[in-house]
C-alpha cells in the first residue's frame, strides 16, 4: 500500500500503531460510543458499507481520539472476532469493490440501512466540499468514493432507483432532486425507461419540480421518445393539477407552463395549442431565455410549428424576425433573431402572418 491511504482502506485507523488483536479493555462496551457500538457490530457483520455510514455519522458531531483506536479494538474482542490487519484491509477492500462492480448489491445494502445510515449516504452524494475525515494518521477520502460511485453506470443506476425509493420519505424534496440531478447527469439516460415516470413523485414542492424538469429538459436528447412522452405527462400532470384553468375551453398551458417544458412542448396537442391565451404566449415569447429554449426545438411537426407561430402572431408580438426551419430529413421552427452557425444546413423559410 502506498504512503497516501487508498480509498479502500477505510478501517485502518481502528488499528493505528495498535495492530494486536488481543487488546482488551474493560467494560469496552460501556466506554464506547453508541455509533461505534453499532459501526463494530457492523464490521462484525460484514457490512462495511454501514460501518462507514456509522463512522461519517459519529465523526460530524465528534472529534475523533487517539484513545478510540482502543475503544474499538477493545469492543472487538470483547465479541471474540480477531482481525489482523491485513485481513480486515482485505475483507474491505474486496466488499467495497465488489460493491462498484456489482451495483445490484449495493442498492441492497442501501435498502437495508437504518434511517440514520441512509440520510448519511444522501448526505455524502450531496456535500461536495467534504472531501475527507481526517482520522489523525489516516485520511478517509469521501471525494475520491463519491466521484468513483457518480462514474459507474451500474452504480448510478442504483443510486437513482434507492433515491425514488427512500429519499423523499426522509430528506427534503428540494435535496433529493439535486441527487437525482447528479446522478442522472453522470449517466447517458438510458435508464430514464418510460415506467420509471411511474415512481417519480407527483406531490413536489414547486421549487423541486422546476429543478427536476430542469434536469429532464437537459437530458432530452438522451431519452427515447417513448421516455420523453412519459416525461413530458409527468410534467403536464404536476402543471394542469396546479393550472387556474375552470373548463375546458380554457387552456391550462401558461407562459411559466411553457417555460418549464422547455422543449417537451412539442408533445403538446393541436388543440391545446389553439387554446393557449394570446397574453399567455406573448408573455412567454417576452422572457428572456425563450428565444434560447424555441432554438432548440427541432423535431416539431410543421402542422404545430404553424399553430404555435399563429398564437405568436395573435399575441401582437413583432413578427418581422420570425422564421421556420425546414430540411429534408427533420422539420424545426424558432425565432432566430440570433442565427447561429449550427443553422446553415437548414433553409429559412419566412412566414408571412
Amino acid at each position: 500500500m502506498s504512503q497516501e491511504p487508498t480509498t479502500y482502506s477505510l478501517f485502518l485507523f481502528l488499528f493505528l500503531s495498535h495492530g494486536v488483536s488481543s487488546y482488551t479493555v474493560p467494560n469496552s462496551r460501556q466506554d464506547l460510543h453508541p455509533l461505534l457500538q453499532n459501526m463494530a457490530e457492523e464490521i462484525i457483520d460484514g457490512s462495511y458499507l454501514n460501518a462507514l455510514l456509522d463512522l461519517i455519522q459519529f465523526q460530524s458531531s465528534h472529534v475523533w481520539t487517539d484513545d478510540l483506536s482502543h475503544r474499538v479494538l477493545a469492543y472487538l474482542n470483547s465479541r471474540n472476532v480477531a482481525f489482523t490487519i491485513p485481513s480486515l484491509q482485505a475483507a474491505v477492500e474486496n466488499h467495497l469493490e465488489q460493491r462498484l462492480h456489482q451495483p445490484q448489491k449495493l442498492l441492497e445494502d442501501l435498502r437495508k440501512t437504518d434511517a440514520q445510515q441512509f440520510r448519511t449516504a444522501m448526505k455524502c452524494l450531496l456535500e461536495d466540499k467534504k472531501d475527507g475525515l481526517d482520522l489523525k494518521d489516516i485520511i478517509i477520502d469521501l471525494g475520491e468514493i463519491r466521484e468513483r460511485a457518480l462514474q459507474s453506470p451500474g452504480v448510478n443506476r442504483s443510486l437513482f432507483l434507492i433515491t425514488l425509493e427512500r429519499c423523499f420519505q426522509m430528506l427534503n424534496s428540494l435535496e433529493c432532486v439535486e441527487i437525482l440531478g447528479k446522478v442522472l447527469r453522470g449517466s447517458s439516460g438510458s435508464f430514464l425507461q418510460p415506467d420509471i415516470t411511474e415512481r417519480l413523485p407527483r406531490d413536489l414542492r414547486e421549487d423541486a419540480f422546476k429543478n427536476l424538469s430542469a434536469v429532464f429538459k437537459d437530458l432530452y436528447d438522451k431519452t427515447s421518445a417513448h421516455s420523453q412522452r412519459a416525461l413530458y405527462s409527468w410534467m403536464t400532470g404536476i402543471l394542469q393539477t396546479s393550472s387556474n384553468a375552470t373548463d375546458d375551453s380554457a387552456s391550462w398551458v401558461s407562459a411559466e407552463h411553457l417555460w418549464v417544458l422547455g422543449r417537451y412542448m412539442v408533445h403538446l396537442s393541436f388543440e391545446e395549442i389553439t387554446k393557449i391565451s394570446p397574453i399567455e404566449i406573448g408573455l412567454f415569447i417576452s422572457y428572456d431565455n425563450a428565444t434560447k429554449q424555441l432554438d432548440m426545438v427541432y423535431d416539431i411537426t410543421p402542422e404545430l410549428a404553424q399553430a404555435f407561430l399563429e398564437r405568436i402572431s395573435s399575441s401582437n408580438f413583432n413578427m418581422r424576425n420570425t422564421s421556420t426551419i425546414h430540411s429534408s430529413k427533420q422539420n424545426s421552427w424558432t425565432l432566430p433573431w440570433r442565427t447561429r452557425p449550427s443553422m446553415r444546413p437548414w433553409v429559412l423559410c419566412r412566414m408571412q402572418l
